[in-house]
């Protein structure tokens, strides 16, 4: 087992930086170069055995300078991610952005990442999360009219109006309350048809009126994606096989539903670099997922896809900084 000390780590990373930003293996030269450190090209050269034993490096060619494998990638964001980024959107969501507005947040917000990023960018939306409603009350107006106020998981208050065919003046609209909030629970309307007439339909009309707020959430894609084209041009994708490859993964629905569901299930940050996406169609790229949340709840998962010299760096800081967080959140 190779044990890597400060001087070891100090060249892998000049090794990875120079790859993510030129795409080109580097040699013994080109290290003391760009570290200007006191060493021969011999001792740079003996520590490049060294990482090459203990595979954090390789050449892909005899006679070619030295390129990051999967583990000299994991090794290099061992070393620099301290803080895994996460997105929380309670300072940039009231109930003015609820609803289908949520949906312009998401997709501006996608846009000016993918602005910043040149990968292909995902934003996978949990459904559930965003509509689930924690409490309702009852305002009642008059015989005929009233206000339903949804208290949502996410911590959002909506309004809604309703306007009922006959007086319900005389209904215990707060136990029928308690009941209407069971039934959605159980997703079932079938303990409803137990009530009187006045107290159905008093029931019968809040839940259509939930039913058309839930509605304007399923015109939403649950999948948003940016920057395919643009993550192509990248030298990393030259060669038409590999084009095809990662267009055959975002096609495949399936595959990426396994790949961003879980973590909207239990947002976590993660990252997953070649071999451990376990998919020979991403040998050679790299996945990060970040969570996005309100009020502790996973609403969303924002995706990163790109090659294995992705700058990851460059993925915290965006996501780290509360300024530059706030920029790509404005809408």
């Amino acid at each position: 087992m190779t044990v890597m000390n400060k001087r070891h780590k100090e060249i892998l990373n000049c090794v990875v930086d120079s790859f993510i930003s030129s795409s080109q293996p580097i040699s013994s030269s080109m290290v003391m170069e760009r570290l200007s450190i006191q060493l021969s090209s011999a001792t740079v050269r003996q520590i490049f055995s060294v990482l090459d034993k203990g595979g954090y490096v390789e050449k892909l060619h005899t006679s070619s300078g030295r390129v990051p494998t999967d583990k000299g990638y994991r090794a290099y964001v061992s070393d620099h991610l301290n803080n895994q980024p996460d997105i929380n959107l309670n300072h940039y969501v009231s109930g003015n952005t609820y609803q289908m507005k949520f949906k312009c947040l998401f997709e501006q917000m996608l846009t000016n990442i993918a602005a910043q990023l040149p990968y292909v960018c995902m934003i996978w939306l949990n459904r559930h999360a965003l509509s689930d409603i924690a409490a309702l009350k009852y305002v009642p107006i008059s015989s005929q009219y009233g206000l339903v106020v949804l208290f949502h998981r996410v911590g959002i208050v909506s309004e809604h109006y309703v306007r009922f065919e006959t007086d319900v003046s005389l209904c215990k609209t707060d136990e029928l309350i308690l009941t209407l909030l069971d039934c959605l629970k159980q997703n079932t309307d079938e303990p409803l048809q137990q009530f009187s007439a006045a107290d159905a339909h008093f029931l019968a009309t809040i839940l259509e009126a939930i039913r058309q707020q839930l509605v304007q959430h399923s015109v939403w894609e649950d999948r948003l994606i940016r920057n395919v084209k643009q993550c192509l041009s990248l030298p990393d994708y030259a060669d038409k096989a590999d084009v095809e490859q990662l267009l055959d993964v975002l096609d495949d629905q399936p595959f990426m539903d396994a790949l961003m569901m879980p973590t909207v299930a239990s947002p976590s940050f993660a990252l997953k670099i070649g071999q451990e996406l376990n998919d020979p169609r991403l040998m050679q790229s790299s996945f990060v997922s970040i969570p996005i949340s309100m009020d502790d709840v996973g609403i969303a998962q924002l995706g990163i896809l790109g090659p294995r010299r992705m700058d990851y760096q460059r993925i915290q800081q965006l996501f780290s900084c509360d300024k530059t967080l706030a920029e790509l959140i404005q809408v």
